[in-house]
């Protein structure tokens, strides 16, 4: 069945199809995400205007009634939840003063105090280290308004709103990294300064948009240099100077010199530089190598990503509390804890990888790191030959590349086209591409199975990526034909004999 009209759509949401209607379209629910997500959105809609035209009628004096009892926010505030029916009917007030006037729930609280951010955010917060200020700019009926600015010596974060004509809150997303829309550190000399990452970016409740960028690495401070020259299609100059207060950053963050500590297992090893402790966040920089020099193959250049070593490690309190577990860590046991992001830049050999990884603060007084193991990038060649048209013969054995003894099986291959929705212009975006389904066992094959390269009988390579079950190859025009998959890396934890402890404190 192919995907209901959005007029369809919306009738199902208000029930007013016929019985046999209804039915089909929700039989068509039950295998098509995207129209889940439209009806999701139609029934949203009907919520929310019932539960508005069902609130109370507030005195047309009510919010300057509050308003003159009520002094905007500058100073620090403490966190609090909400556990008692008095606290909810305050918070139920709050949010339908939202709905009424923005800037009403801007005096009330700041978005760095709210669960909508992390806890170290939270943290700057409180530490007064987030400042409320109002840089806008309007062209051609667009009014981008940056409302708050968190900085110290980890990361950069600022909330922002984009505004029409009639006062109405736009979307605020939009592409910021192109040839019209970018960001820049400049110094008081107008100096461009080094930029290690380009930002995330988030859409939070209530329209808000906000940025969270790396602190650049000076000793004064600078300004931010917001170019945008296109929202979503709409040309403009909302060109925007955002001050960045690094000084007082700096007189707040410690830095603990780890003296390059370094650990080497088999053919890798790591070398820990430095822990740096500021209000929002606690930063380890580190250096993961190869001790020998990696083997290249053919199939190299068509690697997705070339062979690396991780570290998992732990951060822990004196009496051995877990204060948070990084992201290699995570990924193989499982437990995620206290990792806020992770910045990594690799040598052009291949051998080293520089990594600065950032936690929620921590605030234990003896904290120590300690190093469970290596997960190491390992190259492989494993290869197996099949024709996609055998595949689809129930009683013919499928395909089987061993690794280790143990069986990967290639159960399918198929081309796919894919529609799916973006928040940004054009909304529609389609895909073409081959998927190959693979299964085996993972009890008994321990090793994460990375990297893989699709050849075609004419020799040419294709990049499969790694898709869980599945691989995704682009570019791929036919399936007519003999194909040999090879698998050129696996990813395996090698844990150490004793776990290696590193004290982050002087």
């Amino acid at each position: 069945m192919n995907c209901p009209s959005v007029d369809k759509l919306t009738q199902y949401a208000d029930q007013l199809l016929t019985q046999e209607e209804q039915q089909n379209i929700e039989k068509h629910l039950k295998q098509c995400g995207s129209c889940q997500q439209i009806v999701a959105l139609f029934e949203g809609e009907d919520q929310f205007l019932k539960d508005t035209l069902q609130a109370p009628t507030l005195p047309d004096d009510f919010e300057a009634q509050i308003l003159a009892q009520v002094k905007p926010y500058k100073k620090k505030r403490t966190l609090w939840k909400v556990g008692s029916g008095v606290a909810a009917a305050a918070v139920l007030s709050v949010g339908i003063l939202t709905a009424v006037s923005p800037s009403f729930a801007q005096l009330i609280t700041s978005f760095f105090s709210t669960e909508l951010v992390d806890t170290g955010l939270q943290e700057a917060e409180i530490l007064g280290f987030v400042e409320a200020v109002n840089y806008e700019v309007t062209s051609n009926g667009l009014t981008v308004r940056v409302d708050e600015v968190m900085a110290d010596s980890t990361r950069i974060a600022f909330t922002y709103q984009i505004i029409d004509k009639n006062g109405k809150i736009k979307n605020p997303h939009f592409d910021n990294w192109n040839e019209k829309n970018n960001m820049k550190f400049v110094n008081k000399n107008n100096e461009e300064l080094p930029q290690e990452d380009y930002g995330s970016w988030s859409y939070k409740e209530g329209d808000i948009g906000f940025f969270e960028l790396r602190t650049p690495n000076v000793t004064e401070d600078v300004l931010l240099k917001w170019q945008i020259r296109d929202i979503n299609g709409k040309e403009g100059n909302w060109d925007m100077d955002i001050p960045i207060p690094i000084e007082k950053a700096l007189a707040s963050m410690t830095i603990v010199d780890l003296q390059n500590a370094t650990y080497a297992q088999q053919n890798v090893s790591v070398t820990f530089e430095e822990a740096r402790f500021s209000p929002s966040a606690t930063e380890i920089n580190y250096t993961t190598a190869f001790t020998k020099p990696l083997k290249e193959t053919k199939l190299s250049a068509k690697v997705h990503t070339p062979p690396e070593v991780d570290v998992a490690y732990t951060i822990e309190a004196e009496n051995g509390e877990l204060l948070a577990t990084n992201f290699t860590f995570g990924r193989y046991f499982g437990e995620n804890n206290g990792v806020i992001s992770a910045l990594g830049s690799t040598s052009e050999d291949q051998q080293q990888k520089t990594i600065k990884e950032m936690f929620i603060p921590i605030k234990a007084e003896k904290p120590t790191l300690v190093v469970a193991g290596f997960l190491n990038h390992e190259t492989v060649e494993k290869s197996v030959k099949f024709r996609p048209s055998n595949l689809e013969n129930s009683n013919k054995d499928k395909p089987i590349l061993l690794l280790n003894d143990e069986p990967v099986i290639i159960k399918s291959m198929k081309q796919v086209n894919k529609t799916s929705w973006k928040m940004d212009w054009p909304f529609i975006q389609r895909e073409r591409y081959t998927e190959i389904m693979i299964d085996y066992d993972r009890e008994k094959i321990k090793e994460e199975l990375d990297s893989w390269v699709l050849e075609d009988s004419k020799g040419e390579l294709y990049t499969a990526y790694n898709n869980g079950d599945s691989l995704l190859v682009y570019g791929l025009d036919s399936l007519d034909d003999e194909f040999t998959l090879h698998l050129t890396k696996v990813v395996k934890f090698n844990p150490l004999e004793e776990p290696w402890r590193l004290p982050l404190y002087e």
